[in-house]
């Protein structure tokens, strides 16, 4: 993670545009919950400035928290938030500079060994390289050629809504981005960055082993699961529903990462499946990726 962040700084500063704002965060659960007590051994372990706040400072601090008085919260200034869509394309803006070319619109139908090549077909032609990198998040086990891994696709639904009272309260000045462990249930937002408050349940949906099993249509039951949350721990939050998407998550069995050689051919890189959790370390994933392709090795604990 620390990794990942001063590769996000250098490429927004390589970028010239903002990618990352600070906004704080707060990690919110029981004291002997994983969350709180897993996000403190982290933070002490690794020196993050920190705070522990009780659920009567939690709300004094940030009124738009709802927390029981069983709750505690660590509160970690130097969190915030990426912008995903800047960071795609600030990347590819320089990976274009370096002479990357790209192909959009163009699906992968299978690869194949070619003495020491792969060769990759797709719907538009055929293409041969020394190295294949497969990072098909959701489609990766469609694409594995006969390698079975543990691999389950999760719907998850975030929703956008606009503050029924209080907006002010809930910008990014004033409001840092949440975790919320809450029994076996886990929620997670951001402030209102002008499209809305940002909430969404972490894990907990539907599954299945093919993205193409999963319905892609937002129902009135996922907006009720949601409001439910909010109006216990975000009543202000939980206005009008102002947009919505639906997201998968590709799940192994211990929530982390695949990043591994293919076990029939190591010119073949397996890429993240990253449970829920993946984008904010894809600066750090790429470097990984690159150095294992070109060079077969890392200095990461893999």
């Amino acid at each position: 993670m620390q990794r990942a962040l001063r590769l996000w700084t250098e490429l927004q500063r390589e970028a010239g545009t903002e990618l990352f704002t600070q906004t704080g965060g707060v990690m919110i659960g029981r004291a002997e919950g994983p969350l709180f007590s897993g996000s403190r051994r982290s933070a002490l372990i690794h020196s993050i400035p920190h705070q522990v706040l009780t659920a009567s400072e939690l709300s004094e601090r940030f009124p738009v928290f709802r927390p029981g008085d069983y709750h505690v919260a660590l509160f970690e200034p130097g969190a915030g938030i990426l912008f995903p869509e800047k960071c795609i394309e600030a990347h590819k803006t320089l990976a274009e500079h370096c002479g990357v070319e790209f192909r959009f619109n163009e699906s992968v139908q299978r690869w194949y060994e070619k003495g020491q090549k792969v060769n990759v077909v797709t719907s538009h032609g055929e293409y041969e390289g020394d190295k294949l990198v497969l990072a098909a998040g959701a489609w990766t086990s469609e694409l594995l050629n006969s390698v079975s891994l543990p691999l389950k696709i999760e719907r998850q639904v975030p929703f956008w809504f606009k503050p029924r009272e209080n907006t002010e309260a809930f910008t990014a000045e004033r409001m840092p981005v949440f975790v919320w462990e809450d029994g076996a249930e886990y929620h997670y937002g951001i402030p209102d960055l002008g499209e809305g408050v940002k909430v969404a349940k972490h894990h907990g949906g539907q599954t299945a082993l093919s993205p193409n099993l999963l319905g892609r249509q937002v129902t009135s039951d996922d907006e009720i699961a949601i409001r439910h949350f909010l109006e216990k721990c975000l009543p202000w939050a939980n206005g009008i529903a102002q947009s919505s998407s639906t997201c998968l998550y590709t799940n192994t069995p211990d929530n982390h990462f695949v990043l591994d050689f293919h076990p029939k051919n190591r010119n073949v890189l397996i890429v993240s499946c990253c449970s829920g959790h993946g984008f904010k370390f894809a600066s750090v994933i790429g470097e990984i990726a690159a150095t294992l392709t070109l060079e077969g090795k890392t200095e990461f604990d893999t």
